[in-house]
């Protein structure tokens, strides 16, 4: 299955080639795909994120490991961007774009739901913050509660 994205005509090779890597760099396409798969299941979709744990593997990828719960939050209010405005635009500390036309928009509105997966007192701060659904890992639904009941009232 092919993604693409409808961009204006006045775009240059050069401009329409720095798009796409920017399009790949701040993963426009995984927004994309979870906006299909809502469509295609008739508003069922679900989001599941994890903002990972293995240093390693961002030090492969060049990305400053202390800054993935920052970047994260900041994607995430990308995906609802995304799939909310008919002219979306953002402008965060790490990533921003504008001028962009994003199809499909997802059946459930303002956004699909997003589980955010972990069990750091920074997840779980941002989970409230926003009331996204938690995902505990290792899954256990007795410690997803004791944490959230924890970390609220530590404020």
């Amino acid at each position: 299955m092919q993604y693409g994205f409808c961009l204006p005509n006045t775009m240059d090779g050069d401009e329409l080639s720095r798009f796409a890597r920017k399009a790949e760099e701040l993963g426009f396409e995984s927004a994309k795909i979870f906006a299909s798969l809502d469509v295609l299941s008739k508003g069922r979709a679900v989001c599941g994120v994890g903002v990972g744990w293995l240093e390693k593997e961002f030090e492969t990828l060049d990305v400053p490991y202390s800054e993935r719960g920052p970047m994260t939050n900041e994607w995430l209010e990308i995906f609802t961007n995304l799939w909310s405005e008919q002219e979306p635009a953002y402008s965060g500390q790490y990533y921003s774009y504008d001028g962009i036309f994003f199809e499909p928009k997802p059946v459930q509105q303002p956004r699909i739901p997003i589980w955010v997966g972990g069990h750091t007192r920074p997840r779980t701060a941002t989970h409230c913050e926003v009331r996204r659904r938690m995902a505990s890992f290792p899954p256990d639904t007795g410690v997803c509660h004791a944490q959230l009941a924890l970390f609220v009232r530590a404020g």
